[in-house]
């Protein structure tokens, strides 16, 4: 699986302001800190109308592969009292989205920067093309911080604009292309890998990527 980095392009959180690693579930409620390193949230399927599907991103394949699943962060098992580790700010590398300061215990940062859910799904095409999906929900009260952070970080990248107008989808060249949005109080990203990724083919499942991750903030 393609689980590396995962703490949110939060440099300005951590500050004040892919894949992620195996996740596992507690084995038991506890109100102590988990230990560096271990990943915590509770992992479970993604719902089928949550993320992409592999159809849509290859509507005339015959062959396509995809796995999808969701993270719950909650204070019980992912809360360490510890402030997170320095992120990579400044970072462009599209390969290491969303910036992680630390691997090894990217949940509790995902958590400590204000994320309560992470959706991800890696799609596989005939051709060898894979596209990763990353939809990060922000807890309640947190979005417009989460939001401003990692849009300030993907603006310092010299991001191209997706969008006319609105200014809120953005992509960024790169192996992988990088396509990040952050609209319904959401930060989706997806990293295309391989050839033919272009701006308008990224922004049109960009758009899709949206409207379909409303249903990821529910709950």
């Amino acid at each position: 699986m393609w689980r590396t980095a995962a703490a949110v392009c939060l440099a300005a959180l951590a500050a004040g302001c892919t894949g992620p690693a195996a996740h596992k579930e507690a084995d038991s409620v506890t109100e102590e800190p988990w230990p560096g390193g271990v990943e915590c949230g509770l992992e479970a399927p993604a719902r089928d109308d949550g993320l992409l599907s592999a159809r849509e991103v290859w509507p005339d394949a015959g062959r396509t592969g995809r796995s999808a699943h969701v993270v719950d962060l909650d204070r019980v098992t992912c809360a360490t009292g510890r402030t997170p580790a320095a992120m990579r700010a400044g970072s462009c590398d599209t390969s290491g989205f969303p910036w992680a300061g630390s691997p090894a215990a990217s949940h509790q940062e995902l958590y400590s920067s204000g994320v309560r859910r992470w959706a991800y799904a890696s799609l596989e095409g005939p051709d060898g093309g894979r596209l990763k999906e990353h939809v990060l929900i922000p807890s309640d009260g947190e979005s417009e911080r989460v939001v401003a952070a990692c849009r300030k970080q993907v603006e310092s990248c010299a991001a191209e604009v997706l969008d006319a107008g609105e200014s809120s989808r953005f992509l960024l060249e790169g192996s992988p292309a990088l396509a990040v949005s952050f609209r319904g109080g959401r930060v989706t990203a997806l990293q295309g890998y391989g050839s033919g990724w272009g701006a308008t083919r990224l922004s049109g499942l960009l758009a899709e990527a949206e409207k379909r991750g409303g249903s990821l903030a529910e709950g």
